[in-house]
């Protein structure tokens, strides 16, 4: 079929290949810029889609589908614990240059059983994990009370559970510790949270309206008693209040509750 063109006709095809090209050019651009974005920003997520076998670079929006995929989907478990595991390390790093701690303590340490209340062992296991309030350390004392004795039907996990638990660390010989931390084959294992969803946790669960523990925290805390209020009904402290709170008197350690560190 012949098609006449004018010179109109032949006009508005240039325009348009010129736009085309054009905005193809932007596009490149861009993706390129959130390439160097990505990578400079948020560099674990360019891992993810290296680890996921995606290629291509997608959108904002699909990047973060991606990041709540990788935080989330079992695929990306030894993604995670990598990128945990190399957080942790530049941590530990920072803390000795700034003089937080000394790097022959920090080492002993990494070989040496040193007591401490948080720890959960098993030695017939070789299991040791370190459990710290408000980061599931209640599940974490469930199952070592069940593998050191299974519970019965019917028996109800309590305090004294518990406190078995922590007697064990307590009791452990220091060689039987050092053995632990030295096993190649032992399961250790630390469990963390990030600081302010602990914080909130604590707060809602310890705080609460109507809780002997709540009580316990005014009588013990006196200070915490300026900041107790009516504001919330599920609260003995707004949560605002509660910020304020350890804002106000946080920098000695004396003022805060274990669950709250």
């Amino acid at each position: 079929m012949f098609v006449r063109w004018n010179s109109t006709g032949v006009l508005m095809l240039v325009s348009a290949c010129f736009l085309f090209g054009t905005v193809a050019l932007y596009f490149d651009g861009v993706t390129s810029i959130k390439k160097q974005a990505i990578w400079k920003e948020v560099p674990s997520l360019w891992f993810a889609r290296q680890e996921s076998g995606v290629k291509k670079l997608a959108t904002y929006e699909q990047d973060e589908i991606l990041n709540t995929t990788a935080s989330t989907e079992p695929q990306f478990a030894s993604f995670r614990f990598r990128r945990r595991i190399g957080h942790l390390r530049r941590v530990c790093e920072e803390g000795e240059k700034q003089g937080i701690w000394d790097r022959v303590e920090k080492d002993r340490r990494a070989t040496n059983y040193v007591q401490n209340d948080n720890f959960l062992v098993l030695p017939d296991h070789n299991f040791l994990m370190c459990v710290l309030p408000k980061c599931g350390s209640s599940s974490w004392h469930w199952l070592v009370r069940d593998m050191r004795d299974p519970l019965s039907v019917g028996h109800a996990f309590g305090w004294q559970d518990r406190q078995k638990n922590t007697q064990m660390s307590q009791d452990l010989l220091p060689e039987d510790g050092d053995r632990l931390m030295q096993n190649g084959d032992a399961f250790r294992g630390i469990s963390v949270r990030h600081p302010f969803g602990k914080l909130v946790s604590g707060w809602n669960d310890k705080l609460a309206r109507g809780t002997t523990y709540g009580d316990f925290l005014l009588e013990a805390y006196p200070h915490m008693k300026e900041f107790a209020s009516e504001k919330d009904k599920l609260h003995i402290l707004s949560f605002e209040d509660f910020v304020e709170y350890i804002a106000t008197y946080g920098d000695n350690v004396e003022n805060l509750d274990y669950h709250f560190l």
